[in-house]
Formats: structure tokens, sequence, C-alpha cells
């Protein structure tokens, strides 16, 4: 037999799906253009089952919430998690849509359809 425990499988599933969702995340703003520091990453909340993270004055004005405040907590919430990574969907096919034409100003690709299956 096995010495080692069997780990259910829903366990298992949930690191793959943290590191997915963070890294999701993490590619959402840097697609956006939005610079991080090192110490205003998004930060994990296991009690209290949210990420959160601060955004200064600056940063909020660059992405169109300007605000008198110095800055702003943004929280996301688990049961946000479905609708943020349809919205992650959308970005990836957006982008994939884009590239197609500029593949096609270099003369790579001949059509970019928008009904395309690459990004539909």
């Amino acid at each position: 037999m096995d010495a080692t425990p069997a780990i259910p499988h829903h366990r298992r599933a949930v690191p793959v799906m943290r590191k997915l969702l963070l890294g999701s995340i993490a590619a959402l703003f840097l697609a956006t253009g939005t610079a991080h520091a090192d110490n205003e990453k998004w930060e994990a909340s296991f009690r209290q089952c949210h990420i959160r993270k601060w955004f200064s004055k600056d940063e909020l004005s660059a992405i169109g919430w300007a605000r008198e405040t110095e800055g702003q907590t943004i929280v996301i919430e688990a049961e946000e998690i479905p609708d943020i990574l349809k919205a992650i969907g959308v970005i990836k096919k957006c982008k994939a849509f884009y590239q197609c034409l500029e593949d096609r100003e270099r003369g790579k690709v001949k059509h970019c359809y928008e009904n395309d299956r690459r990004w539909r």
C-alpha cells in the first residue's frame, strides 16, 4: 500500500485555483498598464475570504477613478470570482483580436473577422 495519505480532490484543487485567480488578476492589471510597487500587491485574507489592494490617488486617476482622498482599498470577495474570471476571458479574447489586427497590418494574416473562433 502507498504510505502517503490520500488528499481529497477538492483540497488539491484549491492551491491551483488560487494561483490561477491571483495570476489572472495580476495579468489583468498589468494589461491595463497600471504599475505596482512591491509593497502594493494584492493581499489575500483567509479569515475574511477576500483579496484586497490599496490604490494610490495617482493609480485611481490613471484608470479614470479620480477621487479627492489619498487612495482607496479595493476588495474582491469570493462571490465575485466567477464574474472576474469571465471578464478576464473577455480581455484575453480582446487582446487576441487586436494582435490579429497588428498581424494583418504587418501582412502576416489576411483577415480578422469579428466572429473568428480564436476570440469568440
